[in-house]
Parts: C-alpha cells; sequence; structure tokens
C-alpha cells in the first residue's frame, strides 16, 4: 500500500513538471516577438511596391504596429519568433488586392522564410530576381499571375529544398533548363503559359520523382514526349495541352496509374489511335483529348473509367462503333464527342439517359442520325442536372422541340438538317 502511495506521489510530481513546463512554453510562445532585423526588412520590401489599395496598411513602423508577426501575410514561428511565410497571394477576380512594383533585396534578410507567395501581383514585366535564387530554405515559391517575363534565372536551381515551383501564367523563357535539374524533391512543378520556343520539355523532370502535379499547358513545347516522365508514378496531374507535342510510345507512360488529371488536347499525335492503355488508368477523373489529330475507333477500353468526371473527346477524327461500352461512366458531368463519328447510332439518345450528373453534353457535328425514341424522353429522364445540350450541325429532324421542356437547359444549340456549320 506504501507503494502504491509513494508512485502516486511520484507521478502527481511528474504531472505537476510536465504542466509547468508546457505553461513555460505557452507563454514562450505567446510572448514571441516580431525579429527586429526582419521587420525593417519588411518596412524596406514594402517601399518598393505600390500599394493602392491599401493591402499592407498594417505594416508600418508607429508603436501599435510594431509586433510585424501580426501583420497581413506574415507568419512566425511560435518557437523562435523568425518569419516562416510571406503569403501575399492576390487575384483580383476572387476579391484580393494586387501590389505592384519590383521586390527589395531586403527579402534575403527573412533567412527562415519557407513560404514565398506573391501570385497574383503585377510586377510591370520584370524579370524575377535571380536574389531569390539565395533563400536556400524555401520549400515553396509561388509566382504565378504575375507578370514577370524574360528568362528565368538560374540561380533558381538553388532551391534544392522546393517542393512548390509555380511560374505559370508569365511570360518567361529558359535558354538552358539543365540548371533547374537539381530540384528533385518538388512535388509541384507550373510553367503553363510561357513560351518556352518550340524546346523539347526537359528529359529529368522524369527523375523528380516525388512530383504529384505537372502542368506544362500552352507554354510552346514540341517534339516527344520524352519516355522519363513515365518514372513519374506518383503523378496525380499530367497536363500537357496546347503545345505542339507528339508520343511514338504511350506505353513508356503506362505506369502513371495514380493519374486524377491528363489533359494532352491540341497536340499533334499524327492520326494515332487513343491509347488503350489509358483505360487502365482508373483513378482518372478528368481526360481531356480535344483537337490532338487522334484518328479511328475510340477505345472500349475508356468505359474501365468508372470515376471519370470529364470526357472530352471533341475535334478529332473518331468514330464510336460500340456506345455501350462507355455506359459504365455514370459520374460523368461534362461530356463532350464534338465531331466524332456517330452515323450508325440510332440509339444515342437513350445511351446519354444513362447519366444522371450530366451538366454539359456537347454532340456538335456527329451526324447524328434521328433517334428511335422520341425527344420526348428528356422531359422523364434522370437529366435533372442538365444545364448545357448542344447538338447542333446534325442531321435532326422534325426540329427536336421537346428539348426545350428541359427547364433546366439554359443553353440549347439543335439545329435541322442538313448539316449546318
Amino acid at each position: 500500500m506504501m507503494e502504491i502511495n509513494r508512485f502516486i506521489k511520484l507521478l502527481s510530481v511528474l504531472m505537476f513538471v510536465l504542466s509547468l513546463c508546457m505553461k513555460l512554453n505557452s507563454v514562450s510562445a505567446a510572448e514571441a516577438r516580431c525579429i527586429e532585423r526582419e521587420r525593417q526588412a519588411f518596412l524596406k520590401f514594402k517601399h518598393d511596391l505600390v500599394d493602392a489599395n491599401g493591402l499592407l496598411s498594417s505594416w508600418g513602423s508607429e508603436e501599435d504596429k510594431r509586433e510585424c508577426c501580426k501583420w497581413k501575410g506574415i507568419l512566425c514561428s511560435n518557437g523562435t519568433g523568425h518569419v516562416i511565410s510571406l503569403d501575399l497571394d492576390a487575384f483580383p477576380w476572387s476579391g484580393h488586392l494586387l501590389l505592384k512594383g519590383k521586390l527589395s533585396p531586403s527579402l534575403l534578410d527573412l533567412q527562415h522564410l519557407n513560404y514565398l507567395g506573391l501570385s497574383g501581383n503585377d510586377f510591370g514585366g520584370s524579370e524575377i530576381p535571380r536574389f531569390i535564387g539565395s533563400s536556400k530554405n524555401l520549400r515553396h515559391l509561388k509566382l504565378n499571375y504575375s507578370n514577370f517575363s524574360g528568362e528565368v534565372p538560374c540561380e533558381l536551381g538553388n532551391l534544392t529544398n522546393l517542393n512548390t515551383l509555380d511560374l505559370g501564367y508569365n511570360n518567361l523563357r529558359i535558354k538552358n533548363f539543365d540548371c533547374l535539374s537539381h530540384l528533385s524533391s518538388l512535388s509541384y512543378l507550373n510553367l503553363s503559359r510561357n513560351d518556352f520556343g518550340g524546346s523539347e520539355i526537359p528529359r529529368f523532370i522524369g527523375s523528380f520523382r516525388n512530383l504529384r502535379h505537372l502542368m506544362l499547358t500552352d507554354s510552346n513545347f514540341s517534339g516527344e514526349v520524352p519516355c522519363e516522365l513515365g518514372n513519374l508514378t506518383n503523378l496525380n496531374t499530367l497536363d500537357l495541352g496546347y503545345n505542339n507535342l507528339r508520343i511514338k510510345n504511350f506505353d513508356c507512360l503506362s505506369h502513371l496509374s495514380s493519374l486524377s488529371y491528363l489533359d494532352l488536347s491540341r497536340n499533334d499525335f499524327g492520326g494515332s489511335e487513343i491509347p488503350r492503355v489509358i483505360g487502365s488508368f482508373r483513378n482518372l477523373r478528368h481526360l481531356m483529348l480535344r483537337g490532338s489529330n487522334f484518328g479511328g475507333e475510340v477505345p472500349c477500353e475508356l468505359g474501365n473509367l468508372t470515376n471519370l468526371n470529364t470526357l472530352d473527346l471533341g475535334y478529332n477524327n473518331l468514330r464510336i462503333k460500340n456506345f455501350d461500352c462507355l455506359s459504365h461512366l455514370s459520374s460523368l458531368s461534362h461530356r463532350d464527342l464534338s465531331s466524332v463519328n456517330l452515323i450508325n447510332q440510332t440509339s444515342w439518345l437513350h445511351h446519354i439517359t444513362r447519366f444522371p450528373f450530366l451538366k454539359k453534353l456537347s454532340l456538335i457535328g456527329c451526324q447524328l442520325p434521328n433517334p428511335v425514341l422520341s425527344f420526348d424522353i428528356f422531359t422523364n429522364s434522370s437529366l435533372s442536372k442538365l444545364s448545357i445540350l448542344e447538338l447542333n450541325s446534325n442531321y435532326l429532324t422534325p426540329y427536336p422541340h421537346c428539348v426545350g421542356c428541359l427547364t433546366l437547359v439554359q443553353v440549347l444549340q439543335a439545329l435541322t438538317s442538313p448539316l449546318i456549320n
């Protein structure tokens, strides 16, 4: 009994000491103050910006504004007081106010910074400052939609701890992609909407095994899609749309089974068939192959993609012999088969009523024949979510007037025969 009492007393003392330590840590964290050197760095940073909308009004040298850890967009470490994040992402369409001007090298005094977000601001077509490459602790660098231009500085290749690099939607170019080859910790890489002068996609990207999101859309890449991208087995997003790319051997990408988003739109695949291996990417939710010069039969293997929300095969040179092999795609909300040859599919109207979540359906220029069923089927079907239905440039007679009974249809383009373009 005495042993038990002694143990209880000892346990009580230990709990008291632990509680005291926690309180001391809490007080220390609560009393953490902005470090003066870093506060001065922010004031210099603000001085070089035009803040017409008062986004940085909480930043100042006045006595009541001295605590920079409470300034808008700034996050300090509770343990050290050092600034670890500067997040001034500003997108006008989302209600955030943008900044203008230039980036001050005073940012180099923020030696513990691991997040720098300046997306959606306006830096007047200036180049990305080379000094950013000296911020070795950066893990996230977001400069998209920020009106930067010119050469991407090779110094960014020094940021070997980066998880996120977002340079999308600027006017940038890169002469020597190899200077970025050491960014192997990246999980998110966005270079979309820049101009890389018709260069090939760098093969070394295939060595970034942690990549989950790769966005290179509309960036003037050309040539062969490198087989090395097939090594990126953790990839969720692959967006190569609106370039001038081709793929000779799609099988080398067959291991990308984690993909949920694949966009190969507006490239030139030389009239080849849609690779059947895409049907094995069971996690796909969005598949866009629009206007990419695919030809031949739409592979039935696409019917295995039962998680698909978006399927866009429009404006290729495709045909479908067997609609039923796609009938299991019941999760679809957006479906575009425009210009796919459906001339012999008299059951097409019955087929589309199997997709209760459809919000948009485009069947423009598909040579649709008059359906076996009446268009009255729309009034009794489960297509209650349908808001956009496009049927123009087909052989439909008489005019499908009962489609108008769909009260949720906001846009209807259904023109009578003959084919009208």
